[in-house]
């Protein structure tokens, strides 16, 4: 943790923070996912536009 914040958080409340920490972690992951397949539809919707071309 390079931040001063985060690591003041997780030594005044250590569970609260970890289960933050967790969710974070988990909300960037399905986030990632969701763009994931948003540029999944990007290429899709161009493969479709060209071969009405």
């Amino acid at each position: 943790m390079g931040e001063v914040r985060y690591s003041s958080l997780k030594r005044q409340y250590l569970e609260f923070a970890d289960s933050l920490f967790k969710k974070t972690e988990q909300d960037a992951k399905e986030r990632l996912e969701g763009y994931k397949k948003l540029a999944g539809l990007g290429c899709a919707t161009q493969q479709v536009a060209a071969s009405k071309a």
